[in-house]
Order: structure tokens, then C-alpha cells, then sequence
């Protein structure tokens, strides 16, 4: 006879008329009416289960579990696993640090504006096709600076790239840029490299965007981004995100309200993430803490759910947590140098070789490949672990520790989910 517990890793909130249980290992979120809640409450107590159907149900959903299994061992083996699995390349590119914006709260202050020569060029296509394995998933993200200030580049870069087969049929790419020249061209152009998803930046409705994400020559540029957005939505994905602090956070929902008019809801992915400074040059006092962003989150997707967009994500289990402490993903800058965190990328110190001779494992590697989130106890007894896998590894090793916003909203996420389920019926 096997023996079985409640797994570690699922969280509750009880209801009126039954409980609701997430599991943060498999993400299964399961509603259980009050005769099946008496049956799991029994199970929490240590008695059998009578309820062969519950039991099952539980089980498919990784809720319960074999009573021999270490649920934080194993979770331990399959993140090493994902994050030093050699069956799979991705890489980050700026073709160029340059960027026509100013914004206040740019981590990349003080670093050279260079842009990828040809010569560079030619040595980073060399250098992924020599890490490239046939068949197996391999991806680009853009990044920069601005990335669409180097789109010739891009364009070359991906050409000679696809002159392997097997390469351009793995391949998925996307952009981070901030939307000022994301043309109906360029996006038509990006298309056909490849890139499926591109990342803006809005900030809030135009006064505020406007006094934060700045172009250089002090020009208005949500306007334009907006009619790009407008423009482009058909060819790629795009995901909105908005840096929310102190000072912008009231006005966020405005957002929704204009891409409503727009015609745009719920066409375009969106979320809201804090501002954080571990990577900047001055520390920034509007910054929120963990804690306190988590119940801004929230009162947000009340607000969007409000307005007709359901934006409510509840994360998923997160092996490998970042391309940082994975072992084939590298961050590859202008000048050809290698990092690990695009958080440190244009910092020569920081880098972990170059695309001519190769990652080297200096102290940089070393620190990152060795990263082990798991060894903390407070992370270890945490029901939320396997969605978190204790944050960012790049703020934990440079700072202290920052938890997910799911640690403190999980209960009231599955509630809200559960609600306006119920009311779409």
C-alpha cells in the first residue's frame, strides 16, 4: 500500500462554499465543493482519503503526493537539469548600446554607446553556429540600447544564421525595444527575421509617459508608440510593460482605458513590473518593496478585470529561473564580450569572455554557475519555491534577496480567479 501526503507546494484559501487549492509545482488550480473540502481538510489532518475521485484529481495535479518523495530534492535535480541541459541555445544581442531615449531610471547609465561593426558581426555568427546543435531549440533575444537603432544588423545577423536549415527551423526570437521606431516597415521586416513577440514600454498615460520615458531631443513619444503598437500588433506579439514606482502607479489603469478606445483589449499581452534600482548607478527612493508592490499587483488586475481585461497571471512552475545561471546562454554585446545577466552588460568586468575565444570561466561564470537559490531555508520552507526559485539570481547575488509577488498575493489571486470565473460562467 502506498502511502501519500499533501504535497509542500499547495496553497489554499477556503471559501463559502468550498476551498480552492493551487498547487505552485504542476500549477494546477483545483475547486473543491464542501463535501470534497471536509475529505482534503481530513487528508491535511493525516487521515485516509475516502474519495477515490478526489484522490485522483489530486494526484494528476501533483496536490498529493508519495509520502516517500522529498518534493525540495527533487524540485533541486529537475531546475539543475533544465539550467545545465546542453540540448538547447539562446542567446541576448545588442547590435548596438545607442539609444534615443533618456529614462530617468536606466540601469545602462555610463556605458558606451558602441554598435556592432560587421567584423563583429561575422565573429558572433561563427561563434553561435559553432555552439549550435543540430535540431535542437535555439533562440535570439534583442536587446540594446535600443535594438531597432541596429535593425541592419539584425538583419545580417539573421540572414547568414538562416543559411543553416536546421538552425532557422529551431529558431524563435523576440525584441525588447522601446516602440519609437517600430514602424509598420520594421515590424514587417522582423517578421521575416523570425521574431514572434516584441516588449514596449509605456509608462502611463501620455503626461506621465512623456516626463519618463524621454527621448534624447525632449520630444513627446507616446503618441508615436501608441500608432506602432496600433500598427504592428497584427505581425508580431506584443507584450506592453509598464515600470511602476511611487510616482506612477495611481495612473497605471489609464493605460487600459486608452487602449480600449484604441480597439486593443485584450489583443496585446500586459503587465506591470517595479522599478528596481540593484542594477542602477543612484539608488531611486520611489522604488517599492517586495511587499509592497505585490499589493499594488493586485489592486491592478482589480482594476484591468474592472475594465474587461483579465491580465491576471498566476506563474507556473520556473526551472532554471534566468538564462544567468544557465549554462548555454549568453548575453553578447556590441564589442563581441560575453556575459551572463543583461543587467551587466557594456560592464568589461564583468564579462565572461569574448565571441572570438570563447566563454571563459573566470570568477564572473563561476559565481553564476554555481548560483544555488534552494540552500536558503527561508526559500526551502516556502510554498511558492517552484514558481519563485528565489527570485533573481542577479539581485540576490549583488543585494538581498527580493521575493515574488506571489509569495504575499497567491490566496487572493486563486480567489480572484476563481471569482470572475464564476461571474463569465
Amino acid at each position: 500500500m502506498i502511502i501519500v501526503k499533501l504535497s509542500t507546494f499547495n496553497i489554499e484559501k477556503e471559501i463559502p462554499d468550498g476551498i480552492i487549492v493551487y498547487n505552485t509545482f504542476s500549477s494546477g488550480v483545483l475547486f473543491l465543493n464542501n463535501e470534497y473540502k471536509n475529505e482534503y481538510l481530513n487528508l491535511k489532518k493525516g487521515k485516509k482519503c475516502n474519495k477515490k475521485d478526489l484522490e485522483k484529481e489530486l494526484t494528476k495535479g501533483s496536490m498529493l503526493v508519495s509520502d516517500e518523495v522529498d518534493e525540495v530534492s527533487q524540485l533541486k535535480v529537475l531546475n539543475n537539469a533544465t539550467r545545465f541541459n546542453t540540448q538547447g541555445i539562446s542567446f541576448t544581442i545588442a547590435p548596438t548600446m545607442k539609444c534615443n531615449f533618456a529614462c530617468p531610471y536606466c540601469f545602462e547609465e555610463g556605458v558606451r554607446y558602441n554598435t556592432m561593426t560587421q567584423t563583429i558581426e561575422n565573429e558572433t555568427i561563427e561563434f553561435i553556429k559553432n555552439f549550435y546543435i543540430q535540431n535542437t531549440p535555439f533562440g535570439i533575444c534583442w536587446y540594446g540600447g535600443e535594438p531597432l537603432l541596429g535593425i541592419k544588423n539584425i538583419e545580417r545577423i539573421t540572414n547568414k544564421l538562416f543559411e543553416n536549415e536546421s538552425l532557422k527551423e529551431s529558431y524563435q526570437a523576440d525584441i525588447i525595444t522601446n516602440g519609437f521606431y517600430l514602424s509598420r516597415k520594421n515590424a514587417e521586416l522582423l517578421a521575416s527575421l523570425g521574431v514572434k513577440t516584441a516588449q514596449i514600454t509605456l509608462d502611463g498615460p501620455p503626461d506621465i509617459h512623456d516626463t519618463r520615458r524621454v527621448p534624447r531631443n525632449g520630444k513627446k513619444t507616446f503618441n508615436t508608440i501608441l500608432e506602432n503598437i496600433k500598427n504592428s500588433y497584427d505581425l508580431l506579439e506584443i507584450v506592453i510593460r509598464v515600470n511602476v514606482d511611487r510616482t506612477n502607479i495611481s495612473r497605471v489603469h489609464e493605460i487600459l482605458d486608452i487602449l480600449e478606445e484604441e480597439g486593443l483589449r485584450n489583443k496585446l499581452g500586459f503587465y506591470i513590473a517595479a522599478v528596481d534600482d540593484s542594477a542602477s548607478q543612484k539608488p531611486n527612493p520611489q522604488c517599492f518593496s517586495d511587499k509592497e508592490f505585490s499589493e499594488e499587483e493586485f489592486n491592478f488586475y482589480i482594476e484591468a478585470l474592472k475594465r474587461g481585461f483579465n491580465l491576471i497571471n498566476i506563474p507556473g512552475q520556473n526551472l532554471g529561473i534566468c538564462g544567468a545561471i544557465s549554462l548555454n546562454n549568453y548575453v553578447i554585446d556590441p564589442l563581441g564580450d560575453l556575459y551572463k545577466c543583461w543587467n551587466e552588460i557594456g560592464r568589461k568586468e564583468k564579462a565572461v569572455g569574448n565571441v572570438v575565444e570563447g566563454p571563459l570561466y573566470n570568477n564572473v561564470m563561476v559565481e553564476y554557475l554555481n548560483y544555488e537559490a534552494i540552500t536558503d531555508k527561508k526559500c526551502m520552507e516556502c510554498k511558492v519555491l517552484p514558481a519563485c526559485m528565489g527570485g533573481c539570481p542577479y539581485i540576490t547575488i549583488n543585494s538581498e534577496r527580493k521575493c515574488n509577488s506571489i509569495r504575499y498575493n497567491a490566496e487572493k489571486l486563486i480567489e480572484l480567479v476563481y471569482s470572475n470565473q464564476m461571474v463569465d460562467g
